[in-house]
C-alpha cells in the first residue's frame, strides 16, 4: 500500500534522473536535458534544442531515426509535464533541479519576454543560471545583423541592440529553438489543455511561484534543523535526558558539520527520512516536519537508524547510542548507503 512514501521517492528520483534522460533510435542517441556537470552554478536542467531533436546533422530527410527521435522526445517531455502535474495536485513541491527559474517564468507564469512581467535584467540573470554564456553572447552580438543568426527581423537590416536583445535573441535561442520540448512539457502540465492548473500562477510574482511550487536551490542545515521534532520515549527521566542530549548535541551537530564537508549529505539524509531530497519552502509547507522518534523497541546496541517516509519520521534506538557520535554516524552512513544502492528509502 502506498501511503505516500513511495510516491515521494518516485517523484524525487524522476527529478534527479532528468540530466541522464535520453531517447534512442537505432544508433542515434539524443539527451533531452543536456547538463554540464562541471558547472556548479547551473540551476535546473535545460531542454534540448529543436535542432538536435530534428537531427539536422543527418543528411537523409527520409531517415526513420529523424521521425522516431522526435516522436519519442515529445512523448517523454509530455510525460515529464504530467508527472509535474500529478506532483502538484498531490501537494508535493518540485525539486529546483527539475526546472530553472527562466523556464518557470515561461511555462508556469506564461511570460513571453515582451509583456513587462519579466524584467530584462532578471531574464539575463536567469538565462545565465541555466549555464548559457549570455554575457559573452551579449558583448559579441550587439550591433550585428539579426539575420546573421537566422533570427526573425522586423526590417531587412535590423540590428541587435540592448533594447531587443531579450525579445529577439534570448527568445530565439531559449524559447523558439526549444519549442518542441517546451510545447510538449506544456501539454503534459495542462493534460493537453483539459486542466489549466497554471492559470492562477500567471498573476503571481515569480518569487511566489518558485517558493510555492519549487524547493529551494540550496539546502541550509538550519532549515533542516528547524523542521526536526523530537519524540522522546516515555519512561525514566535519565533516559529522556540522554535522548535530549543526543538530539541537541549529536544529531544537530552532525547535520551541520557533515553538510559543511559534503554538500550531498543533507540530500541523502532527507531522502532516507522523508523520501524527498529537499525541504520545501516554509511558504509552501508551513507545517512541514521531520519527526525524530526514539523507539523503545529498538534496543540493540548497534541498531541502524530506520525511517518511515510516508510519515516523515526517523527512528532511533531507545538508548540514543549512549551519546556516541562516532557509532551513530557509522550506522547512519550504512543506512544511507543501503538506500543509495536500492535507490529507495526504507518505508
Amino acid at each position: 500500500i502506498d501511503e505516500g512514501g513511495p510516491t515521494k521517492a518516485f517523484f524525487d528520483q524522476v527529478w534527479q534522473q532528468l540530466p541522464a534522460l535520453k531517447v534512442r533510435a537505432g544508433n542515434v542517441e539524443v539527451a533531452l536535458f543536456p547538463f554540464d556537470e562541471k558547472s556548479s552554478k547551473v540551476v535546473g536542467v535545460l531542454p534540448t534544442t529543436d535542432e538536435y531533436l530534428r537531427l539536422d546533422n543527418i543528411i537523409d530527410p527520409s531517415s526513420d531515426a529523424k521521425k522516431e527521435i522526435r516522436k519519442k522526445a515529445e512523448r517523454y517531455y509530455r510525460a515529464i509535464g504530467r508527472i509535474m502535474f500529478h506532483s502538484l495536485i498531490r501537494d508535493f513541491v518540485i525539486s529546483s533541479t527539475a526546472m530553472p527559474p527562466f523556464y518557470r517564468n515561461i511555462i508556469f507564469r506564461g511570460c513571453n519576454l515582451r509583456d513587462g512581467r519579466y524584467s530584462h535584467n532578471k531574464v539575463i540573470r536567469d538565462v545565465q543560471a541555466t549555464g548559457g554564456n549570455i554575457t559573452e553572447q551579449y558583448d559579441k552580438m550587439i550591433g550585428k545583423d539579426l539575420s546573421l543568426y537566422e533570427i526573425e527581423t522586423d526590417t531587412p537590416d535590423e540590428k541587435i541592440t540592448k533594447e531587443n536583445f531579450v525579445s529577439k535573441v534570448v527568445h530565439y535561442f531559449y524559447i523558439k529553438e526549444r519549442s518542441i520540448a517546451l510545447a510538449a512539457l506544456q501539454e503534459g502540465l495542462t493534460l493537453n489543455g483539459y486542466a489549466d492548473l497554471l492559470a492562477p500562477l500567471r498573476i503571481m510574482p515569480e518569487s511566489a511561484v518558485s517558493k510555492l511550487l519549487f524547493a529551494p536551490n540550496e539546502i541550509d542545515p538550519q532549515d533542516v534543523i528547524k523542521v526536526l521534532i523530537p519524540v522522546y520515549s516515555p519512561g525514566e527521566e535519565d533516559v529522556q535526558q540522554g535522548q535530549k542530549h543526543f538530539f541537541e548535541n549529536v544529531l544537530k551537530v552532525v547535520l551541520q558539520e557533515r553538510s559543511a564537508k559534503d554538500k550531498e549529505f543533507l540530500r541523502s539524509f532527507l531522502s532516507f527520512a522523508t523520501g524527498l531530497s529537499f525541504v520545501p519552502h516554509r511558504l509552501a509547507k508551513p507545517n512541514y516536519t521531520l519527526l525524530i522518534e526514539f523507539d523503545m523497541e529498538m534496543t540493540a546496541e548497534k541498531v541502524r537508524p530506520q525511517s518511515k517516509t510516508c510519515a516523515n519520521a526517523l527512528f532511533l534506538p531507545y538508548h540514543a547510542y549512549n551519546g556516541d557520535r562516532e557509532l551513530f554516524e557509522s550506522l547512519l552512513d550504512e543506512s544511507l548507503l543501503e538506500m543509495q544502492m536500492n535507490n529507495f528509502s526504507d518505508d
